[in-house]
């Protein structure tokens, strides 16, 4: 049962209006793994709601508003299961320390056609994997600039 989940938003506000997205790639650097030698995890569109991602815990999105009852997680903790799209892509990921890929090109594109659904990304943690199994990844804030997540949009005009 998932146990843990990601959550990013993504500011495409630079993005101009009309554009089409030939490929958008997410990418986050792997700092740390554990347990099994692979590891699955899938990317999600958040939809239902809109977190606030300093807010927003297993409970609820915002600090006071439950996510979806559902019981899919470890000891029915919600974190946000019944709030995701189906995977757009999943990455079976090794042990290595680097940067990792997802592809989101779909996502984007949908964001882009209505801002408004933007509500940010789910990476869910591989619900087979054996326990004590995990991967950490460097955050917006990491002292490390070279390692923040990064997403890679390549798109053109009508």
């Amino acid at each position: 049962m998932p146990a843990n989940a990601v959550l990013l938003k993504l500011d495409l506000s630079v993005l101009p209006a009309g554009a089409h997205v030939q490929s958008a790639t997410l990418q986050l650097y792997q700092t740390t793994a554990g347990g099994d030698a692979t590891y699955d995890v899938s990317v999600h569109k958040i939809i239902n709601f809109d977190p606030d991602l300093y807010q927003t815990n297993g409970y609820t999105y915002d600090g006071i508003n439950d996510w979806t009852a559902n019981n899919f997680c470890y000891n029915s903790i919600p974190l946000a299961q019944a709030d995701i799209g189906p995977a757009t892509d999943i990455n079976s990921l090794d042990q290595n320390s680097g940067y990792k890929q997802w592809n989101i090109t779909t996502i984007v594109q949908n964001w882009i056609n209505d801002a408004s659904s933007n509500y940010g990304l789910m990476l869910n943690s591989d619900s087979l994997a054996s326990a004590d199994s995990y991967r950490f990844f460097a955050s917006s804030e990491a002292s490390n600039d070279t390692q923040r997540p990064c997403i890679l949009i390549e798109y053109t005009l009508n």
